[in-house]
Parts: C-alpha cells; structure tokens; sequence
C-alpha cells in the first residue's frame, strides 16, 4: 500500500463547508449512500513534461460521513475504484475539513492509501513515477473540490 496525504485551502468559512461540499457533490452525481462519478484528470505538465497531453480516468467514488468525536473536523471516508475496471489502482482514505486561522478559509485534506495493480510491476512503476501522478491526480482533484465548494458558496444568498 502506498500512503498520500494532499491539502488545498478553500475560501469558504468552516461553518459552510458541509453544506458546500454536499452541494458540490450532488451537483456530480452524488446522493447519500450512492456512488458518484469522477473525472479524475492529469496534465502532463503537473508531472514536469512539457506536453498538452492530459491523462483522464473516471473513477466511481462513494463519500460517507465519519463521526468524529472531538468534534474538531468533518470526515468523510472516501473509496474509489477505476469505472469499467483495468490495470489502475483503487482508494480508500478520508476527505476532511478543517478549520483555517482564516475565518473566510478551511482546510480540506485528502489522506489514504492506494494498492498499485500489477504486483511487484505494479509496485516499481509506483517506486518510479506512479505515486507522481497519484500526487498530483490528488492534488487536481481537491482542486476541483475547492472550485466546485467556492462556487457553492459564492452561489449562496
């Protein structure tokens, strides 16, 4: 298993979040205990290769909310695993929001642990370049929540 642990700040207040990212999610797809469909993506630049090639993957995901009991952030236990299948690996870990010192910010950090496919391939092509991409897949990803959650908000009345 390979560990990733990514954050990106949002520029909503903690107290907004859920509700932004409910919204968000529902607005791809999700309802509560269903799967939704993401269209994780990758540019070859995020990796430093100077090309227009963009790598795309839809992934089924399914979000479910964790009790936390000091009440401190808001967890969702988050899985995905490649649509239609094929040789890419699946995931298992937490969305969590996080207050910022910022009253307008939180912190949403994406934590888990990924199988690379293949075995012992799978494992050295992870060794060598695979956790790069999975980085930076992670990264676009809460980019893509960030953007979807402040455009919730700025929705709001």
């Amino acid at each position: 298993m390979t560990e990733l642990n990514e954050r990106a700040y949002v520029q909503v207040p903690y107290g907004h979040a859920v509700r932004d990212l409910q919204t968000y999610l529902q607005s791809i797809g999700w309802r509560a205990g269903e799967p939704a469909t993401l269209s994780l993506r990758l540019a070859a630049h995020d990796l430093g290769v100077p090309s227009d090639m963009t790598l795309a993957r839809d992934v089924t995901a399914k979000f479910e909310a964790v009790y936390d009991p000091t009440h401190l952030t808001r967890p969702l236990r988050v899985t995905w695993s490649p649509s239609g299948g094929g040789p890419y690996p699946t995931f298992s870990g937490k969305l969590t929001i996080t207050e910022d010192e910022d009253y307008g910010t939180c912190v949403l950090t994406l934590s888990g642990e990924y199988e690379p496919p293949l075995g012992v391939v799978g494992k050295g092509f992870d060794a060598v370049i695979g956790k790069r991409i999975a980085i930076a897949t992670a990264r676009r990803l809460l980019e893509q929540i960030r953007d979807g959650m402040e455009t919730a908000q700025a929705a709001q009345p």
